[in-house]
């Protein structure tokens, strides 16, 4: 792609085709950021300070020093965020993997809480049958024991009734 900022002079800037239109966008503005401090920096130049004089003349080193400047702190600020990003990246993937360590660990806390809760829930059954069966027995035990006790008094009664001889 070609950008081109227009004033007392013409500056251009070939990119690379963007991607997508978000980055199409982002080139957009980048590259005019870099054609306005083109701009600035060859409007200080002495050497262009007069548009009026013949600029055949001018040497190619004369003109390139100052794009070489600007390139090579462009180039020392990219230097300095790769590792910057490298660094970002490895923080990132370590909170992620301790994300899901912690979400591995909570499911294995949740299968344990599970199979705890099954178990007791057996347990309680068991303990609800094994109550129920005691209580039952009990009750006949009792009622076993008041047939028996009845029995004994009104066989009791009876056999004294015989011997005074009511009966």
């Amino acid at each position: 792609m070609v950008h081109v900022l227009i004033g007392e002079l013409h500056y251009a800037c070939l990119t690379t085709k963007p991607e997508c239109p978000s980055a199409a966008s982002r080139l957009e503005s980048c590259s005019q950021v870099f054609l306005d401090r083109l701009r600035n920096i060859y409007r200080e130049l002495p050497i262009l300070a007069d548009l009026s004089r013949d600029l055949t003349n001018l040497s190619v080193v004369d003109l390139s020093k100052p794009l070489k400047k600007m390139v090579e702190e462009y180039n020392r600020q990219d230097s300095n965020t790769i590792p910057k990003l490298e660094n970002d990246l490895a923080e990132i993937r370590r909170t992620l993997m301790d994300g899901v360590q912690k979400l591995i660990d909570r499911g294995q806390k949740l299968d344990e809480l599970l199979r705890k809760t099954q178990s007791l829930q057996i347990t309680s059954r068991k303990d609800f049958h094994v109550a129920t069966k005691t209580q039952r027995r009990k009750k006949s035990i009792f009622l076993a024991a008041a047939a028996a006790a009845l029995m004994f008094v009104s066989t009791s009664l009876l056999a004294s009734l015989l011997y005074i001889g009511i009966l």
